[in-house]
């Protein structure tokens, strides 16, 4: 049981009773209790496993096979996840009318899968991917099926190489970015939780709202402007939210 300061979280469940367009924005913290590590924890965090720069357009034209065998690495640890009571936590806030959107960085697609009707993913997903030549999308699989047999993706349309569609570095924004923008312009609290607010342009949006939230289990640097500020696990902190908005 985590030691966590409820009365942030009684003040926190006013401010979304009293807030017209009240909006979620989740980082890779709110996915660590499904078992996917984040990005940045010292000795367990996906970039002290995979070199980011690798994870790249630049890597994916220039060394194509050794791309690939990198990013089998990046997306071993999403596979077979499942919701925790985190991404559950958000679907019922927002069935209660308290949240109108769930804006994320993440691309394991556990939002949705939580039950979050209206998810805006600002890095991409990977549920498809999609030949290189005309776009057609694919499922997943058919890129990382040859690609675990030490195999180039080929797509069946153009014979062109498969790609995912996680937003890689170098790679345009995604068109979700401007959506996510819009939606935060227009919000009065935007819960940020489980993100370091480090990877722009991702981490203005919560800015965007006249006021926010931190939910994270560390410091991000941020908690002078944020109207709240709780610290600790994500999902106990969501179901004790819950429990005061009842």
């Amino acid at each position: 049981m985590t030691k966590f300061d409820k009365e942030q979280i009684q003040k926190l469940a006013q401010l979304l009773k009293n807030a017209a367009y009240p909006i979620a924005f989740t980082g890779a913290g709110i996915s660590t209790e499904s078992g996917i590590p984040d990005f940045r924890s010292p000795g367990t965090g996906l970039w002290t496993q995979v070199d980011p720069e690798q994870i790249s357009v630049g890597a994916m034209r220039t060394n194509p096979m050794q791309f690939y065998k990198d990013y089998a690495l990046f997306v071993a640890p999403l596979e077979n996840r499942k919701p925790n009571r985190g991404h559950e936590a958000l679907a019922e806030l927002t069935r209660r009318g308290l949240l109108k959107t769930v804006v994320t960085q993440n691309v394991d697609g556990l939002n949705q899968a939580g039950g979050s009707p209206r998810v805006l993913e600002v890095h991409g997903h990977v549920h498809t991917c999609r030949c290189q030549k005309c776009q057609r999308e694919y499922p997943h699989e058919d890129m990382m099926e040859p690609v675990k047999k030490g195999e180039l993706p080929y797509s069946i349309c153009c014979n062109a190489l498969l790609r995912t569609n996680v937003v890689l570095f170098g790679d345009a924004m995604s068109p979700n970015v401007d959506s996510a923008w819009q939606e935060a312009g227009k919000s009065d609290l935007v819960l940020a939780i489980g993100s370091s607010l480090t990877v722009y342009p991702a981490s203005q949006i919560p800015f965007r709202g006249s006021r926010f939230a931190l939910i994270n289990r560390d410091l991000t640097g941020h908690e002078s402007q944020a109207a709240v500020t709780i610290q600790g696990e994500i999902g106990e902190i969501l179901e004790e939210l819950l429990q005061q908005l009842d």
